[in-house]
């Protein structure tokens, strides 16, 4: 069995670079100025054979006081993923996706963790994805 790294994929973003104001009815005051957001991730794909593609992916999200970071693994067989994950101090992630030549589906469970609240149950997430796509575009990190 071959085993290839490959893919290794990274970015940063910054939204909200001047702290804009959120205010539709003309609050001035410094609490409704939305504050700088930083992103990074960091994700690259283990090819296992012909059709077993691992990849393992690190978010990271800075808000203010707000810093979280995610930690999954999704697992790509053919054209059905399977994505496990943690935010930290919040949840436990769960997700499972489906992807067709022109249309691609995918449904995520995020379990509650933290002190917020079990009383929802956890947050459920629906995706989808129009339009044709080369092969080479399926992205494995969900």
């Amino acid at each position: 069995m071959e085993l290839i790294v490959a893919n290794l994929k990274f970015g940063i973003a910054g939204a909200h670079l001047t702290e804009p104001n959120e205010s539709f009815f003309g609050n001035t005051s410094s609490d409704a100025n939305l504050p700088f957001k930083l992103s990074t991730y960091l994700n690259y794909d283990i090819f296992i054979g012909e059709k077993l593609i691992v990849t393992p992916s690190v978010l990271y999200l800075n808000q203010r006081d707000f810093m979280n970071a995610i930690f999954s693994t999704t697992t790509t067989y053919k054209f059905i993923k399977l994505m496990v994950g943690y935010r930290t101090n919040d949840a436990a992630i769960m997700g499972l996706a489906v992807h067709f030549n022109r249309f691609d589906i995918g449904y995520t469970y995020d379990l509650t963790t933290s002190q917020l609240t079990n009383e929802t149950g956890g947050s459920h997430e629906v995706g989808f994805r129009f339009g044709k796509q080369k092969e080479d575009e399926f992205d494995n990190s969900f």
